[in-house]
This record gives structure tokens, C-alpha cells and sequence, in this order.
């Protein structure tokens, strides 16, 4: 057993809450394989100081006046800056206390886990001036870190990849853009997101809504304008389109659904319950990801699981986890009228979309279930405490 201290910007604001759910679930994990885990991430205006959620300790700190904590959370930190350019003002202290939580916390655990670079910028420096020496600090990358343009993001990206003991990515693209920053191949950990594949139940065919569901934040690179004119192409008054996710662009998709004439069959359904998520999901006629870059998926992992058809673009992650015309039909980015077509071919082929969402759920059993992904981080973890 090891005394695991994970970093990170985005964690659920309460069980069942959908934002960072994933490394809730590989911290519940974790723990359920006999480690210890606390959770170090920033405060938000209503949430608790300290709490505990399924045997996760999760410890959250402040970096600015309650009402100004509004960095992280909802669209994530690089869409709540571009949203409210005063939120810049907040971000060295936000740096300052994740460091600050990390150094009084490590010198009780043995190993830090940092999700992505702000998390990890921290855990390495108060690893690197730990009263009791360095200890192993693992960088998580997640898609923005990596996948971005440039600049500072970038060049922080670079800095943490650098000097942490193992850094791990979910995609081989993600892979070869960590080997970019000058990392050698044997300190990149590939290793994909897992999924509870006993806790999602694929639909039976016959109960499936009449809904075409997308999960994601509300943002430019997530491309939910793109499936706004892919499903204005189907022009399908049986079919209802179900945006799921809060982000800043929230207001110009409603009033594109509105310009397109769509508006009345397109639900923004907001950021729901992890459970009411999966629910939708799994009752929905066609899952897409419409993304102009995704570092992995996680939804589109979790629709998997939950045997839907899935079209998705050619944008990173994706590609590492389904193969086309086998358990999904891929599309280019930008390409709204493939899109459409795409979303169309399984509508009418019910026998398709039935194969393609059968053979997307066995593939998710065999290759991305929690526990066969979990143990594998816990090999990296043995081998960095040489046990």
C-alpha cells in the first residue's frame, strides 16, 4: 500500500458531479486496490474545505476571496480565462497555493500525482524542496497541455515533463507530442483512461430515445458548431440533438441553432449528474464526437462501454480507441456535411449501427476496463518506490 497524493484543477464538486470525473475514478480505484489516496485541488464558492467521497480524502484549497475563486471548474481553466480576462489576476495565486498545499501535504505520502501542467508546475516544486528530499512525482497530461498551439502553456508543459519521473499521456498522438518536449521514449507512459465497464449497461436496441447525443465542454475546440449544421443537413423533425456541457460558447451555439432553424429540436442540457449523463448516453440513437482536437475521450470511452454507434472526427484520441467502418464511422474535422451523412447512414441501418455499437462495447471490455488500466498504473508506481 502506498500514500498516494493527487494534484489536480478539476475534480466533482460533489458525488455524481461531472467535472474531473475521471481521476475521481482512478483515485476510487486506487484506493480500492489497497492505497491510500488525498486529493489536493482548488476551492470553488460553496464547496467545502476538506471532505471525504467514497474513501477519497479530498482537500481543496483556496487561492483568492470566495468570489473570486472562479479559475478552475465548468469550462476549465484556459476557457474561464479567455471568458473573463480579469481571472488572469487570480492565476500566480492559484499557482502559489496549489504549491503551498502540495509541500505542507507531501511530507505525509509517498508518491504525487499531478493532472495536468498547473497541478504539476506545483507538486515539483514542493517535491523538489521537500524538508525530507525529493519524492516521485507523476505528470499527468490530458490533451490541452499537449495539444494546444504554443506559448506559455506549451513552455510550462515542457518545464514539468522535464523534471517529473514519469509522464503519462492517453493517445499516441498525445505520445508523440510528449516525446517533442525532448522527454526520452522509456520516461512517456502510454496508458489509456479506464471505464467501469460492469456499471454501464448497454440499451437494447428497441428502448433507444430519439435523441443524437454529445458530451463535452461548451468550447471551440469540442466543434458542437460543426454538428449544429451536421444536424441541420439531417433535417429530421423524428430526431432531437442533446448538448451535454457548460462552456463559453454556450450562447453563440443557441443562437446559431436559432439562425439554422433548428433551435426548438436542440437541448443544452447543461453540466448533469455523472449518473443522468450516462443515462442519456446509453438511450441515445447516435453518440457523436464532433471535436476539432481531443487528446483522448472520455465520454467517447463511456459510450463504449454503453454500446452506442459513435461517429466521430479524426481528431487525436479517438482514433486510438475505435477503428472505422469496425466499431465507428470517423469523419474529418470541419466536415459538417460527412458529419450529417455519417449520423444519417446510422439512422437508416439499424442492423449497422447495432454491429458497430456491439463490437464498440466488446472492445472497451477487453482493452480500457478500469481494473486491467488501474493495475497498470500501479506497476509505474511500484517501479518509481522500488517495490
Amino acid at each position: 500500500m502506498a500514500r498516494l497524493l493527487f494534484l489536480t484543477t478539476s475534480f466533482p464538486n460533489r458525488p455524481g458531479h461531472s467535472s474531473g470525473t475521471f481521476v475521481f475514478e482512478q483515485a476510487r480505484a486506487l484506493m480500492e486496490i489497497g492505497h491510500r489516496v488525498t486529493v489536493l485541488c482548488p476551492h470553488a464558492p460553496g464547496l467545502a474545505r476538506e471532505e471525504e467521497m467514497a474513501g477519497v480524502r479530498v482537500v481543496r484549497y483556496r487561492y483568492a476571496p470566495e468570489r473570486m475563486q472562479q479559475l478552475a471548474y465548468g469550462g476549465g481553466i484556459p476557457a474561464n480565462l479567455r471568458a473573463a480576462k480579469w481571472r488572469w489576476l487570480t492565476v500566480p495565486e492559484l499557482l502559489w497555493a496549489a504549491r503551498r498545499a502540495a509541500r505542507r501535504h507531501a511530507k505525509n505520502h509517498d508518491l504525487m500525482h499531478a493532472h495536468w501542467t498547473p497541478s504539476a508546475l506545483a507538486a515539483l516544486s514542493a517535491a523538489l524542496s521537500a524538508a525530507r528530499g525529493k519524492i516521485p512525482v507523476v505528470v499527468s497530461f490530458h490533451g490541452s497541455d499537449l495539444m494546444g498551439s504554443g506559448g506559455p502553456m506549451l513552455k510550462a508543459a515542457r518545464w514539468a515533463a522535464a523534471r517529473a519521473s514519469k509522464v503519462v499521456v492517453h493517445s499516441r498522438e498525445m505520445f508523440e507530442r510528449a516525446r517533442a518536449l525532448g522527454l526520452d521514449e522509456d520516461r512517456v507512459v502510454l496508458l489509456p483512461h479506464g471505464v467501469d465497464t460492469e456499471a454501464i449497461a448497454p440499451c437494447p436496441d428497441n428502448e433507444t430515445s430519439n435523441e443524437i447525443v454529445a458530451v463535452g465542454r461548451l468550447s471551440v475546440e469540442k466543434g458542437q458548431d460543426v454538428l449544429l449544421h451536421a444536424f441541420a443537413w439531417l433535417n429530421d423533425p423524428t430526431m432531437r440533438l442533446v448538448l451535454i456541457g457548460e462552456g463559453p460558447t454556450r450562447d453563440a451555439l443557441m443562437a446559431e441553432a436559432l439562425r439554422l432553424s433548428i433551435g426548438d429540436r436542440v437541448e443544452f442540457a447543461g453540466e448533469l449528474p455523472h449518473a443522468e449523463t450516462l443515462e442519456r448516453m446509453r438511450r441515445a440513437r447516435v453518440f457523436v464526437v464532433p471535436s476539432r482536437r481531443e487528446g483522448f475521450g472520455v465520454a467517447c470511452l463511456e459510450a463504449m462501454a454503453a454500446g452506442r454507434p459513435i461517429v466521430s472526427t479524426r481528431c487525436g484520441g479517438p482514433e486510438d480507441l475505435l477503428t472505422h467502418n469496425k466499431d465507428a464511422l470517423f469523419v474529418d474535422v470541419d466536415d459538417a456535411d460527412a458529419m450529417g451523412g455519417a449520423i444519417r447512414r446510422l439512422l437508416d441501418d439499424r442492423e449497422l449501427a447495432s454491429r458497430l455499437g456491439a463490437a464498440a462495447r466488446a472492445r472497451a471490455e477487453a482493452e480500457y476496463d478500469r481494473r486491467v488500466v488501474i493495475r497498470k498504473l500501479d506497476e509505474v508506481y511500484r517501479a518509481l518506490l522500488g517495490r
